[in-house]
């Protein structure tokens, strides 16, 4: 699946981005519930990197509920990952009403911060 991806130059451990680009498909439904992943042995041929760093990703993603693992069949995406989805956005609102109330605390007038909003999703869109 040329949709998951490492790179190299990130510090930041393999199976870690791993997790996190599975879940950001997941997240923008290029992966949908039901959906197979590749298999470990096939994931690790294609981005050529040991499938025990796969594997432990895999392990991650089904702890936190992502994917299932059906044994002899392979993993799948969960069926409830619209459960998921809405426990994420319910866990940013409440990270994004802390930053706002430390902005508030800290001087920052409304203007500035619907500024500062406008423009970071102006960015990420």
């Amino acid at each position: 699946m040329s949709l998951i991806y490492i790179d190299n130059k990130n510090p930041q451990p393999i199976y870690e981005q791993l997790v996190y680009r599975i879940k950001t498909l997941i997240y923008c439904n290029a992966m949908k519930s039901g959906e197979k992943l590749p298999s470990i042995r096939q994931l690790a041929a294609t981005l050529a990197i040991n499938p025990n760093t796969i594997q432990k990703a895999y392990d991650i993603l089904e702890k936190e509920g992502y994917i299932i693992n059906c044994v002899g069949r392979g993993c799948f995406v969960t069926d409830n990952i619209d459960v998921i989805i809405e426990k994420r956005k319910d866990e940013i609102k409440e990270n994004l009403t802390n930053l706002f109330e430390n902005a508030v605390k800290f001087g920052l007038l409304k203007n500035e911060i619907v500024a500062l909003l406008d423009e970071i999703y102006s960015n990420n869109k």
